[in-house]
């Protein structure tokens, strides 16, 4: 099964993108800073989605977030969106 990490999952494009993938059969993590609209993501899709409070902005945050099930466990992405604002891009770059 494909795997994806989606940013900005709980709303708007990013909660658009990751239904599209799920709905196409991919397993996605469902990446954001607010916790409750990911797990309304989630809800409906249980048993294929993991959700990943995350800010793009804190690099350690982005490290941590991973599909990884359990520790050790590899996972081979497919597929990366991401919803962010366009400083937050030019400030990863610097």
């Amino acid at each position: 099964m494909p795997v994806a990490i989606v940013t900005g999952a709980g709303t708007g494009v990013g909660q658009a993108a990751a239904e599209a993938l799920l709905g196409a059969g991919y397993e996605v993590a469902l990446a954001g800073r607010r916790t409750e609209p990911l797990e309304e993501v989630a809800a409906r899709w249980p048993e294929s989605t993991l959700v990943r409070s995350t800010d793009v902005g804190d690099e350690a945050q982005v490290r941590r977030c991973s599909m990884r099930r359990s520790p050790g466990s590899a996972v081979s992405i497919s597929c990366l969106t991401m919803q962010v604002q366009a400083r937050l891009l030019c400030r990863w770059r610097s």
